[in-house]
Parts: structure tokens; C-alpha cells; sequence
């Protein structure tokens, strides 16, 4: 879907109880392929995962658009490409994957969290 089509579909999501969900910003969207599902750098996620990409279906290698706009370029917009794990902008009326979250739902482990976690 273009990009204007995808940031409604997630602002008018209703699923599990929830109504408030959202496109991710960039840095979600990439933290959620390389660091949550264990995308290797330039390798496709179906290719380069690990054990949590099992628990999401219908995956695409291919690339999911992000609610963060292009500042640069009005008419563009954040993806996030899961063949290679690149980020780039792309024109909004490209057609794309949408990849929906709810605030707070989407985050890296913190070092020092992850650090005590070894303790």
C-alpha cells in the first residue's frame, strides 16, 4: 500500500483490544528487524533471523514503510528494506508493507539491563 494508505490502516487498526496503534518510526522498524528478529546486516531477514522471527507469520523480504516522514524530500518517507536491512527514503505513492505497533511496544534492551541480566 502507499504510504498515506498504511498510516490510516495503523491509526484505524482495532485488533486484540486495542485501538491505538501506529506505523513505527524508522528506528523502531529497524530495531525490530535486526535487533528483535536478528536481521544480519545485508542479509534478508528470511535468511538471517532468530528464534522470535518464528513467531510472526506472513514475514515479507521485501520492504515495510515506517511513520517517519522524509525531511528532505516532502513527497518521501522512511522504509526499511528486510533483504539487505538497509533504511532509505522512497516516494509515498510507492506500494509497500505496513508493519503496525502500539506505543512503547517496540524498544532494544538497554545495555545496562542487559548487563545485569549476565549478573
Amino acid at each position: 500500500m502507499d504510504w498515506a494508505t498504511a498510516v490510516a490502516w495503523a491509526n484505524n487498526l482495532d485488533y486484540a483490544g486495542y485501538t491505538d496503534w501506529v506505523l513505527p518510526t524508522i528506528d523502531q522498524l529497524a530495531t525490530q528487524f535486526s535487533t528483535n528478529l536478528g536481521e544480519a546486516s545485508g542479509q534478508s531477514i528470511a535468511a538471517s533471523h532468530n528464534d522470535s522471527y518464528n513467531l510472526f507469520t506472513n514475514l515479507q523480504s521485501y520492504a515495510y514503510w515506517s511513520g517517519s516522514e522524509w525531511t528532505s524530500i516532502s513527497s518521501y518517507a522512511w522504509y526499511f528494506f528486510t533483504d539487505t536491512g538497509n533504511q532509505d527514503g522512497y516516494d509515498k505513492d510507492g506500494q509497500l508493507y505496513a508493519w503496525a505497533v502500539r506505543p512503547g511496544d517496540v524498544a532494544a534492551v538497554p545495555v545496562p539491563g542487559a548487563f545485569w541480566l549476565f549478573g
